[in-house]
């Protein structure tokens, strides 16, 4: 199941370039989490409801929190 509707949403966070967002969203209670447009129609809908997008902060990398890497 991807992000379907507002009620799943758990945070937005802006992305670097301020056009795209990542979601994290709950998916069967699994976490999960996407990247989409900032004008993304169910991100607008959360927004609406009183959700607030959180500002870009860019990933750090430490021993207890190392920066993910996606794979192709």
């Amino acid at each position: 199941m991807t992000l379907a509707n507002k009620s799943q949403i758990l945070g937005v966070q802006y992305e670097a370039d301020a056009s795209t967002v990542k979601v994290a969203y709950s998916d069967s209670g699994h976490l999960k989490r996407t990247v989409v447009a900032a004008d993304n129609s169910i991100v607008g809908e959360w927004v609406t409801d009183g959700g607030t997008i959180a500002d870009y902060k860019a990933p750090t990398a430490g021993p207890s929190h190392p920066t993910p890497v996606l794979r192709p």
